[in-house]
Parts: structure tokens; sequence; C-alpha cells
């Protein structure tokens, strides 16, 4: 009230009135236009971070399945290690098995029995998980033999 009592005795009446609001409606005009425009601008951001947001689950998913599945080769290749470490294991008694076997052969050659005692010559005896090899000579082969 005070400004347009100054007004009017300044002499320009209602005219600079009417200037000062047009200006105030530019200005509020202005004002809406920027305020659209930042809303405008943080709208963009928002789709820009929920987008980014969204592809970064993704990958966080994408990362826990592979993370899963190299868990999941990794219990694989334990257990074909095991596997593979048993059958080493086996595989060494059965070859010295057969050393064994190739051994009673060679020994059964050079002497010579007569059939009844060809096979008392060697026995294998089981005992736990070992195999003892008894060999025997003519002279300590039971008569029963």
């Amino acid at each position: 009230m005070l400004m347009q009592h100054h007004f009017f005795r300044d002499g320009s009446g209602s005219s600079s009135l009417t200037s000062l609001a047009e200006a105030s409606l530019e200005a509020k005009k202005r004002y809406s236009r920027d305020l659209r425009e930042q809303k405008r601008q943080l709208q963009k951001e928002l789709d820009r971070s929920k987008s980014k947001l969204q592809e970064l689950k993704e990958r966080h998913i994408w990362t826990e399945c592979y993370a899963e599945s190299v868990k999941k080769a990794i219990k694989d290749k334990e257990r074909e290690l095991r596997t593979s470490s048993n059958l080493q294991g086996l595989l060494a008694a059965s070859s010295g098995t057969v050393a064994i076997l190739e051994l009673e052969k060679h020994m059964q050659r050079p002497f010579q029995f007569e059939p009844s005692y060809h096979h008392a010559l060697c026995c294998f005896m089981h005992t736990s998980s070992s195999l003892t090899f008894l060999c025997r000579t003519p002279d300590t082969i039971p008569e029963a033999f």
C-alpha cells in the first residue's frame, strides 16, 4: 500500500503500477519456466539413475549366479581330484599285486616242482588292507600237499 501511495505521489500514476505488475508477472513466468526446466532436468537425472540402478541390480544377480557356478565347479573338481587320488592308490596297489603275480610266475619256473606241490609254492594271504606274500620252499611244504 505504501508503494502504491508513493507511485501516485510520484506523478507516474497507474502506468508505473501496471509496469510493476507486468514485470512481476513476467518474473513469475520466468520463475515458473525455470522450475519446469529444473523439474525436467531432475526427472531426466532420476530416470538415468533408475536405469543405472536396474543395470547394477542385474549385474549383481549375474555375478551371484556366476559365483555359485564357480563354487559348484570347484566342488566338482575337488570331487574329481579325490576320485583320481583314490584311483591312483588302487592302481598302485593293483600294480603291486601284478608285480607279485609276476614274481610268483618267475619263482615257479626255476624250481620245476611236481604238480601236487605246484599250487603250494606261493600263497597270498589277505590281512586288513595289506597283502602278505608267503613263499614256501620244498622242504617247508607240509606233507599233506
